[in-house]
């Protein structure tokens, strides 16, 4: 159990692990590794470009989209929906070993069905949540008052917080909050099914209870907050334990965007091949 920050030898190592696949000798169909990502994901040509070199070190790979915009939803909802597609897999092959990578929010549902199903032998998240779901919320909406000058700053963001804890806890809202287009789009936004599960997602209770080995990888972003606190939080939970297999690395941005996302596909390319070497 370590974290790790980002190195030129680290980024090395895991280009190598592309190459070693060219030599690997072919594995059974008993092993799968399972892409998730949410819907209207940004970037889905890297996960495409994973999927490509996993099969070519022999992997079997599959994609998987979480509807994470069809807001009648719950992570729960979704987390079974995934164990039941899982059942379907393992009902065609019931020795297959399964792997999880999975990018950005789908990690809510993901890190929910890892607790329930036993089929999932590893994970491994990519700008993963690990916090606690308001708090998430909180930062991503907070993130853009950090990057702007405004002298109100300490307000909005108490407001934002308000709002947060308010529709968390069902708690009828002042009109002073919602008077402002912004706010008024906050609470718009938050006020569904789906978001108000992701707002009470416990990231203590589901750290406190996962068994199968953790790779996280962040990338670092503008003032390190977020790859910073979910760190933090999967280092305090685990610490508690007796053991966990896990590691948290935080990969420094890049002005270069194409190399930073080729490390990330490197990284996790080889950890999945680490993974299932060690089953």
């Amino acid at each position: 159990m370590k974290t790790i920050r980002g190195s030129i030898f680290g980024l090395i190592i895991a280009l190598l692990s592309i190459y070693v696949c060219k030599t690997e000798a072919a594995i059974t169909s008993d092993s799968l590794v399972l892409i998730v990502y949410p819907a209207e994901f940004e970037d889905k040509i890297q996960i495409e470009l994973l999927a490509k070199e996993l099969n070519a070190c022999n992997r079997n790979t599959m994609l998987y989209e979480i509807d994470n915009n069809d807001k009648t939803s719950t992570i729960g909802m979704l987390a079974d929906n995934l164990n039941a597609d899982i059942k379907k897999i393992r009902d065609k092959n019931p020795k297959i070993s399964l792997g999880v990578v999975c990018y950005n929010e789908a990690s809510f549902p993901v890190l929910e069905a890892s607790l329930q199903n036993e089929a999932i032998s590893y994970l491994i998240a990519v700008s993963g949540c690990f916090i606690n779901g308001d708090d998430y919320y909180y930062e991503q909406f907070s993130l853009k008052e950090h990057l702007m000058e405004n002298q109100d700053k300490g307000k909005r963001l108490k407001d934002k917080y308000n709002i947060i804890k308010g529709l968390k806890h069902g708690r009828k809202l002042p009109q002073n909050l919602t008077s402002e287009s912004e706010n008024a789009y906050l609470v718009d936004t938050l006020s569904n099914s789906y978001c108000i599960s992701v707002m009470n997602f416990d990231a203590s209770k589901i750290l406190a209870n996962i068994e199968i080995p953790i790779y996280s990888l962040f990338i670092e972003d503008v003032e390190g907050i977020y790859a910073l606190t979910n760190s933090e939080k999967i280092q305090t939970e685990f610490s508690k334990r007796d053991y966990v297999d896990y590691t948290t690395r935080i990969v420094p941005n890049s002005k270069n965007k194409q190399i930073m996302k080729t490390k990330i596909r490197s990284l996790v390319l080889f950890r999945v091949l680490n993974l299932e070497d060690e089953e």
